[in-house]
């Protein structure tokens, strides 16, 4: 009240470093659990503080976050799958069709379409003979013979319709013939199959001589082509027999 002012009272200070433990000389491999007691034992110590120094402690050396060597990027496995499996089915789908046509024979068109082309023919027989032509005829009528194709026109000939190889068999006996005859006659009686139309493709397919005996048979396989004309001769005089387990003509389309 006199006029004397009172001294300044100076705010306290605090420090924020821990202070030093006894034993300063201690390995550094027990900073962690120094550092530990240190704050939990400063006195007033705050959150925050600890907060911030709690992940310095389980913090990792950063030599050992970066890995030595680097980390390539992975592709997206699943289109990839995708993408195989597609390729292995197409693969797959493929051959199943390359076997499928393999083993499935391919036919002509039409109603022949399963068996392909195919006739057995008997002989038509019309007495005394004026030319060495044969002429042939297809009907189940008839017994044995058939027509599934090739047509077969008034003069007894053949008519391919469908281009292939085709196996040609033929088998002839001669009429009122013995073993012996045959020698004395010349020339001997031949039997020949070919085609005889158009005039570009005319060709002797098959030639049979009765040379010891009175039957000829053979067969083979040959191209033809639509419109060839098939046709057989048979030397003059001679008469073939009728019957049809003697005397028949055949053909069967088996390829392309």
């Amino acid at each position: 009240m006199n006029g004397h002012r009172p001294p300044r009272r100076s705010a306290p200070t605090f420090s924020l470093s821990p202070p030093k433990l006894n034993g300063g000389n201690q390995k550094h491999g027990d900073d962690d659990d120094d550092n530990g007691g240190t704050i939990d034992q400063f006195p007033g110590g705050s959150p925050s503080i600890k907060a911030e120094l709690e992940p310095r402690r389980r913090r990792m050396p950063v030599a050992e976050e970066r890995p030595n060597c680097p980390v390539s990027r992975r592709l997206p496995c699943a289109p990839l799958k995708v993408i195989v499996v597609m390729f292995l089915v197409v693969v797959a789908l493929c051959y199943l069709f390359s076997q499928s046509q393999t083993l499935k024979s391919p036919a002509p068109s039409g109603d022949t379409a399963v068996l392909g082309d195919i006739a057995e023919l008997q002989l038509i027989h019309t007495g005394a003979r004026l030319d060495p032509q044969l002429h042939w005829q297809g009907d189940p009528a008839l017994g044995r013979s058939f027509l599934l194709g090739p047509q077969v026109d008034g003069l007894g000939q053949v008519h391919i319709q469908h281009k292939g190889i085709y196996r040609l068999h033929i088998q002839m006996t001669l009429l009122n013939c013995s073993s012996s005859w045959p020698e004395a006659v010349h020339p001997s009686p031949t039997l020949v199959l070919g085609i005889c139309s158009p005039s570009a493709r005319t060709i002797s397919l098959l030639r049979l001589p009765f040379q010891n005996g009175c039957l000829v048979a053979s067969q083979r396989l040959t191209p033809l082509l639509p419109g060839d004309v098939l046709c057989t001769n048979l030397t003059l005089p001679f008469q073939p027999s009728p019957n049809a387990d003697a005397t028949f003509f055949g053909l069967q389309w088996i390829h392309h």
